[in-house]
């Protein structure tokens, strides 16, 4: 009954204390001042003051409590929906980047020197006049192309600058670069085009060196 009569002592302090507010009276109500029979009874009663109050306590903090978790789960699920978000996020990237490295890889082509076989002489005097003869020509896809291929085979509406696929398949330099397509159209290999361009450019960078001299020793003279 411990609980109870500190329960009844705190009851007659505040008890006490609003008499005293109140003016009716200046003495502290004291538990301590009763007869054992009525320090009882109040006790008695103040222990069921005390338990109505826990039950009232215990669903105020049963409520609290279940508002505390709800609010919780809502964040972390919350939480757990942006690192699921950030997780796809992260798995696209990694898918973007695997297919660029995969486009990469196929964009690459072999060219180590122990793993070929060089036909005949150098071309190096071939190549610049063979380049000479391709045209180079601004076009636009017509309807034709885009009703074949969309946007695919790099098809769209833009003017570009190019060539022509027939001259280049006539081209003893660049006829490896075109093949046909399951449409029956001239398509161009534009790796293929990209090494026999290196070695046009290295060619006439040589050249251009070479007149370079030339003009250095005329101008000495």
């Amino acid at each position: 009954m411990g609980a109870a009569m500190m329960i009844a002592k705190g009851i007659l302090g505040g008890i006490g204390g609003g008499l005293q507010g109140a003016g009716k009276g200046s003495r502290t109500v004291d538990i301590n001042d009763m007869d054992t029979n009525h320090a009882e009874e109040f006790s008695d009663l103040a222990y069921q003051v005390g338990n109505q109050g826990m039950d009232k306590m215990k669903e105020k903090m049963n409520a609290k409590m279940s508002s505390v978790m709800g609010q919780q789960a809502a964040k972390a699920g919350g939480e757990n929906a942006g690192a699921d978000s950030s997780a796809g996020d992260a798995a696209s990237s990694g898918a973007d980047a695997a297919q660029a490295s995969e486009a990469a890889d196929a964009a690459a082509s072999v060219s180590d020197v122990l793993l070929k076989t060089v036909y005949g002489d150098s071309l190096d005097d071939k190549i610049i006049d063979n380049f000479a003869k391709i045209s180079a020509i601004s076009f636009e896809y017509n309807d034709e192309a885009k009703s074949k291929y969309g946007e695919e085979k790099a098809v769209d509406d833009n003017q570009h600058i190019g060539v022509i696929a027939q001259e280049l398949e006539a081209n003893p330099i660049t006829e490896g670069a075109v093949k046909t397509n399951e449409n029956g159209d001239l398509e161009v290999d534009t790796r293929h085009l990209t090494f026999a361009d290196t070695a046009a450019i290295g060619e006439l960078s040589r050249r251009v060196l070479a007149l370079e001299e030339a003009v250095k020793e005329l101008q000495q003279k």
